[in-house]
């Protein structure tokens, strides 16, 4: 029995042992989502597996190190959407990569425009707090409310799309967007650099805010969650 235990801290020593250098490596390690930056997709506080033997396609997520944030230095996560030589250009809020609409194939996260009957008629269906909400309007009496894309389309609110302006009058984004997010380019990404954007689109501190990203501060690609 005393043998069996012994064995036991043994292999569990040695396992310890090869987590601690694959991490340290960044072979094979675990990162955490820290914001809600790729909702619907990767939801805050999800813990993902990375590795830096993969090398990382258009689509893929990647985790990177970037300094240029408003909200503080830690391991990025965003989903890569340009590779050195692609021409990057988001029109009415639609990604484009050479041309080709990227992102009808992904489920993504934007605002809509609700009344109030609308918005409580949703909240009560998703049983869930709703946060991040904000009104427009000269009487500020719509309701913009961050919806999962394929939600919004069974809701017949496709038509209803918000799509931010920079001198957007508004209760949250006041001051925080000083760009126009949903038009620019084309423009052609440089070598050894990434272009990304997160999923959650209209609140995501990604490549539009920060700029490229250097292939030398990737860490890894996600494999899974």
């Amino acid at each position: 029995m005393k043998k069996s235990i012994i064995k036991l801290i043994f292999v569990i020593s040695v396992l310890l042992l090869v987590f601690f250098f694959l991490d340290k490596k960044e072979i094979f390690f675990i990162c955490k989502v820290e914001n809600n930056s790729n909702e619907p997709n990767l939801k805050k506080q999800t813990l993902v597996f990375a590795s830096n033997l993969i090398h990382p396609n258009v689509g893929n997520f990647i985790c990177y190190k970037n300094q240029n944030g408003r909200f503080g230095d830690f391991t990025r996560i965003h989903r890569l959407c340009g590779i050195e030589g692609n021409i990057i250009e988001i029109r009415k809020g639609t990604l484009f990569i050479d041309g080709e609409n990227i992102d009808d194939a992904i489920n993504l996260k934007h605002f809509y425009k609700l009344t109030e009957k609308e918005y409580f008629e949703i909240k009560r269906e998703r049983k869930q707090d709703i946060s991040f909400i904000t009104k427009t309007g000269k009487n500020k009496d719509t309701i913009v409310l961050l919806l999962d894309d394929n939600f919004a389309q069974i809701k017949n609110l496709s038509d209803r799309r918000w799509r931010i302006k920079s001198d957007e009058d508004n209760s949250i984004l006041s001051g925080l967007i000083s760009i126009d997010i949903n038009n620019f380019g084309p423009i052609e990404v440089p070598k050894n650099k990434y272009f990304v954007l997160g999923d959650n689109r209209d609140v995501a501190e990604d490549s539009r805010y920060v700029g490229f990203i250097d292939k030398k501060d990737v860490s890894g690609t996600v494999l899974f969650k």
